[in-house]
């Protein structure tokens, strides 16, 4: 039977849920018991519970009638533990692995009340660092708060801990709602624990989350900090067993934290509930302490000895209550900010964003786009161009490019060169922005501005916090995801990466991708018209080729033997060849007759309706192609090392849309013998569409224009291919 019961709460944690139950499914089929609490999630948490419960088994997912918040979901989880320990992860953090066989380890050596852990904060650009309050405790063995008091300044959470279940069912230690609700559970475990053991080593990695954190949220409900501290007060004055100086030892600990939450006041509590927390903490200390207690504490800081002695209106002065009152502009530091590069001309230099920001007024009729960092006018933005000309042109439409990519415009088509006046303005003024990178990071949201982050393809390699790269550089790029009002995606599945990989704020629209709309059952004569745009004919096959980019591949080369492969079709076959943006959108003499670089061509969506058979290696190009449910062809020679470079989220040589080949001739040989127009190769692409092309239904770019920039109502999508499936390979990565 098993010994050990997790419970994980769960609520709207979608791209964070893979990641925890993966670190707590053991490998070898430990005796662990996984109970997923999901507390009437509102996004897809409860079905990516229901997925992960069927294919790792060990987890149960069990919910309550209605939501009732941390507290009462731990409670609820600890309600269906038949075990003799439990302990209690949170759903956005996760296991370091080696930490169940750790922990079991630390309960074959004999009966125990509570295991204490250390843990790691793991940051949102995905750096750690490890707590140090527990090191040199572990030699002592089993011991007691009394016998380690340095136990009360490890942090005060219900997850760094194993508990003997009957231990805490004895005791009724069960969670209060609201927030801080580890704090009257904790504290009081620690005391009436007669067997503590420590375990040093860091076995948890605790999120330090940019939004959707209570800790870090500015809220009226951490006034409730109060109501937790009275609690803890009253169930460890109602133990006999627990003496006096132990309980002063809490209430010290405890009122640590009512400070802090005192000098953070500016950052977590909201406006005009200042004094309500601040009166009500006087009389909860004035409550529990006395004059003794007091004068006893060791350098507290002034704001102590004012919370005891004077009344809110006593402290008024920064000094004193300095977490009050936000901090004043540091007008020196602004100035040394200021740009000095003098070599510009006046008229096209940065100062003068900031002048259209001060002087000038949001236009509520002017979008911006822009696409792949200055490219000329392509992929999801354009679609949504194309879409708004149509159904409201009263809009003015300016494009956002590099000045190499001018003379690309199409004519007719308003555009600002990166650099310029008029690119300036139109960040300053512009209501909408679409784009499928990133804005600058000077640029600055103003009130009536939106950005809409349309992304650039359905991720199969690690994106976002998730690449394996600097953190400087990923604090850079979480400093832009900030600014972001909305997000499209196409799958279910893109959801949960995204939250994962470019953790903010965001609204996440079920909206499929507007540049798919013309791949959603295109009429003949769209196919005749890509066809005659390139000059093949219609009779001919047509094999598109499109390689993605390799982080250690500074210029374009084939991984394809184009030579080898021409000869190896037959006159009939017509080989496209597109290489990746990063090395230039200009196309290539190849030297070859039936083998072309449409590099050049801007619109990718043309060449898809053109091909009869897509061959790729690991490029999102294979997402939106599926849509026209035509064969795919996995270009697999490299897999191994492209996925342990640069880290992938699945498994395209298992879950693949159609043929996997591993080498040039094996190329060959299903071009030849056609095998990827096989039934096993038509059944998984099916599969692959049920996943990927989830929200494509032709109606995308409407969609977005109707709800972001009209202000309509949000019409969900039509699923065009039957139920979802699943992921056999899915894994989040683990920092």
């Amino acid at each position: 039977m098993p010994n050990l019961s997790i419970v994980v709460p769960a609520y709207n944690v979608e791209p964070y849920l893979r990641e925890c139950l993966q670190s707590l499914v053991d490998i070898e089929g430990d005796d662990i018991d996984v109970i997923v609490v999901d507390d009437c999630s509102t996004d897809h948490t409860g079905a990516i519970a229901e997925e992960l419960a069927q294919t790792l088994g060990g987890i149960r997912v069990v919910r309550p009638e209605k939501n009732g918040g941390l507290g009462a979901a731990r409670n609820f989880g600890l309600a269906q533990v038949e075990t003799d320990y439990v302990m209690f992860v949170d759903s956005d953090d996760y296991l370091n692995r080696g930490a169940l066989a750790r922990i079991e380890a630390e309960l074959d050596e004999g009966d125990v009340d509570l295991i204490v852990f250390n843990h790691e904060l793991l940051y949102p650009h995905r750096t750690r660092t490890a707590s140090n309050k527990l090191d040199g405790l572990a030699a002592r063995g089993n011991t007691t708060l009394e016998a380690s008091p340095e136990l009360l300044e490890v942090l005060n959470v219900a997850w760094n801990k194993v508990y003997r279940t009957a231990f805490l069912r004895e005791n009724q230690l069960s969670f209060p709602v609201g927030y801080y609700e580890d704090v009257p559970v904790t504290y009081p475990a620690l005391a009436l624990a007669e067997r503590i053991r420590v375990i040093e080593e860091p076995l948890y990695a605790y999120r330090q989350r940019l939004s959707g954190s209570i800790l870090r949220s500015t809220d009226a409900r951490h006034l409730q900090l109060i109501d937790q501290v009275e609690l803890l007060m009253e169930r460890l004055e109602a133990r006999d067993e627990i003496s006096s100086d132990m309980r002063d030892a809490i209430l010290r600990r405890a009122l640590q934290n009512v400070v802090f939450l005192l000098e953070e006041g500016s950052y977590r509590l909201p406006k005009g509930s200042h004094r309500a927390y601040y009166e009500s903490a006087r009389q909860w200390l004035r409550k529990h302490a006395g004059p003794a207690f007091i004068s006893a504490l060791p350098e507290e800081p002034q704001i102590v000895r004012d919370l005891w002695d004077r009344s809110y209106a006593g402290t008024r002065r920064a000094e004193r209550l300095r977490g009050l009152r936000p901090d004043t502009p540091n007008l020196k530091k602004w100035l040394l900010e200021v740009p000095r590069d003098k070599a510009r001309e006046f008229y096209h230099h940065q100062r003068f964003y900031n002048y259209y920001r001060r002087w000038t007024r949001v236009d509520p009729k002017l979008v911006v786009f822009s696409s792949m960092w200055g490219l000329a006018p392509q992929l999801n933005p354009l679609a949504v161009a194309r879409a708004l000309e149509r159904i409201d042109p009263s809009y003015r439409q300016v494009w956002i490019v590099k000045a190499d990519q001018a003379g690309r415009v199409p004519k007719g088509v308003e555009y600002a060169v990166i650099g310029s006046n008029k690119y300036y303005e139109m960040l300053a003024r512009g209501a909408f922005f679409f784009d499928d990178v990133n804005f600058p990071g000077w640029f600055t949201k103003r009130p009536g501005q939106k950005v809409i982050q349309m992304q650039h393809g359905t991720p199969l390699k690690h994106m976002g916090v998730d690449t394996p790269g600097k953190s400087n550089e990923r604090w850079w790029l979480l400093g832009r995801c900030a600014k972001w009002d909305y997000e499209l995606v196409s799958n279910t599945y893109s959801r949960e990466i995204w939250g994962h990989a470019f953790p903010s704020a965001v609204t996440i629209l079920d909206s499929g991708y507007p540049r798919n709309d013309v791949l959603v059952n295109p009429a003949p004569a769209s196919v005749a018209a890509a066809r005659r745009a390139l000059g093949i004919d219609e009779d001919k096959r047509v094999v598109l080729y499109m390689p993605t980019h390799r982080d250690n591949q500074k210029t374009m080369s084939w991984s394809i033997d184009l030579a080898a492969l021409e000869a190896a079709t037959d006159e009939n076959t017509v080989i496209l060849t597109r290489g990746h943006h990063f090395y230039g959108t200009t196309s290539r003499a190849l030297g070859l007759s039936r083998v072309k670089d449409v590099s050049g061509v801007r619109e990718v969506e043309e060449l898809y309706l053109a091909a009869d058979v897509l061959i790729t290696d690991y490029s999102s190009a294979m997402f939106d192609f599926a849509n026209l449910g035509r064969p795919i062809i996995i270009f697999a020679a490299d897999w191994d090392t492209y996925r342990a470079m640069r880290g992938t989220y699945f498994d395209i040589t298992v879950d693949a849309p159609g043929v996997v080949v591993r080498s040039q001739d094996e190329l060959h040989a299903s071009l030849a013998g056609r095998s990827y127009e096989s039934p096993s190769a038509a059944e998984a692409l099916q599969a692959f569409q049920s996943i990927f092309c989830e929200y494509d239904d032709g109606r995308a770019s409407e969609r977005i224009v109707r709800t972001i920039i009209l202000g309509e109502d949000f019409e969900p999508a039509q699923r065009l291919h039957g139920p979802r499936g699943a992921l056999a390979s899915f894994e989040m990565p683990v920092s």
